[in-house]
């Protein structure tokens, strides 16, 4: 793998009270649509909503409903109100009634909400709980997060990044709905990853028995990216499938701990430049997902990196306190690293992407309407639960860090060219 180059100059990642606008902005380019301004779609959109808020978050016991993120994709994206009710049509019969939990239902409070963690029926009864304190903040999203979301971080990987997308699209669209259950489900379905996230003070200071390559720090995700993609102990045995035993199997290895250690060397620390540290780790993710060379068809799980690195950059300005602005970015690496280890690595080339040339779009591409436009449409034709969502995180990307010859656009292109229906992903 060549070393990504040092794009500049380094952007200023929008505040709270920027988001709105910039997103505005970003949802915009496709066309001449304002998410805004068709009061039908906007109509049934919250229809929609509202039904789903009463159904579980998972069906057939793992498979994530993604009717939220998609509805609000699509509606970002423009999409009329027929489509928005197609998609409804065909993903709200799949879904399940909320899990009753016990016999002797739980009531959670301020005192036992942490006593639940990770146990999937309490879903109902957090999403009752999180519905009680958003009404409690009078709406006031920003100070719901404020009070919870510190306890909920170090889990957010359960799920495979759902709970921490879902918040983010709360957040994004002002949903106190769509909040709840986000924070419901990433409590329900929590997976500790405290051994990630925070760092012993060892890992600095005691170096006495560690080897020489051990005690090396890393500036740049990019060059712990190189250091994963070179480390023969990090290819798992062949055979486990399907994917959720393969992550089982990582993690319960001596693998997982080689990538917790190169995660905990990387200079990350709460005076440190977060613009920098986010357009790298974006680099990294976007490599990773479509730069991995001698694979004719995408990765389904590596689409999750890119879609939770766009849920964090939404997340980021609403986390207050610095230090945990830094384990989120820490768990946000670990996720990158974890997935693609997963997925088998891969040589990774910077021109698979930059190369790339479109399959289907016969337009000049140095017009970027004429492409935003082809990819809304490829976007709002698919049935997949992910395409939309690649393209807009990568169109986000693209709108916040530059051009970078053509990196998030030729992602986004070749994300949809080569990802028609689901079964096209790489499984």
């Amino acid at each position: 793998m060549d070393r990504l180059p040092s794009y500049s100059p380094k952007p200023s990642l929008p505040t709270v009270a920027e988001l709105p606008t910039f997103l505005k902005a970003v949802h915009a380019k496709y066309s001449a649509f304002q998410p805004s301004a068709d009061p039908k779609a906007k109509t049934a959109l919250q229809q929609c909503l509202l039904r789903n808020h009463t159904r579980g978050i998972v069906f057939q016991g793992f498979r994530t409903n993604h009717l939220v993120h998609k509805l609000y994709t699509q509606w970002s994206l423009g999409a009329t109100p027929a489509r928005l009710q197609l998609t409804f049509d065909g993903l709200f019969p799949k879904l399940e009634p909320l899990p009753s939990g016990s016999a002797d239902p739980v009531v959670l409070d301020s005192d036992n909400w942490l006593h639940y963690f990770g146990n999937r029926q309490q879903y109902g009864a957090y999403l009752e709980f999180f519905d009680k304190e958003i009404r409690r903040y009078a709406g006031d999203l920003s100070r719901v997060v404020q009070q919870y979301f510190q306890q909920i971080l170090p889990g957010l990987l359960g799920g495979l990044t759902h709970p921490w997308i879902h918040v983010a699209f709360a957040l994004e669209f002002d949903d106190p709905l769509v909040l709840s259950e986000g924070l419901a489900y990433a409590c329900s379905w929590y997976f500790d990853r405290s051994v990630v996230i925070d760092v012993p003070d060892s890992s600095h200071t005691n170096c006495t028995n560690k080897q020489p390559n051990e005690s090396i720090t890393f500036a740049d995700p990019v060059d712990i990216l190189l250091a994963v993609s070179k480390d023969s102990t990090l290819t798992l045995p062949p055979g486990i499938a399907p994917f959720g035993r393969r992550f089982e199997y990582l993690v319960t290895s001596a693998a997982d701990q080689t990538l917790i250690d190169l995660v905990h060397r990387w200079e990350l620390n709460t005076t440190k430049n977060l613009v920098e540290v986010l357009h790298r780790l974006t680099l990294v993710t976007v490599l990773v997902y479509a730069g991995r060379k001698d694979y004719s068809r995408l990765d389904f799980y590596l689409a999750h990196a890119v879609t939770s690195l766009f849920a964090t950059h939404i997340l980021l300005p609403y986390i207050s306190d610095p230090n945990d602005r830094v384990r989120m970015l820490r768990l946000q690496l670990y996720t990158i690293l974890a997935i693609y280890v997963a997925e088998g690595r891969g040589i990774l080339v910077l021109e698979e992407i930059l190369g790339y040339q479109p399959l289907q779009l016969l337009v000049d591409q140095e017009t970027p309407g004429t492409v935003a436009d082809y990819l809304r449409e490829r976007a709002l034709a698919t049935e997949d639960d992910h395409v939309a969502k690649v393209v807009r995180a990568l169109d986000y990307f693209e709108s916040l860090y530059g051009f970078h010859e053509g990196l998030f656009r030729n992602a986004a292109l070749k994300t949809v060219d080569l990802v028609v229906t689901t079964d096209d992903w790489i499984q």
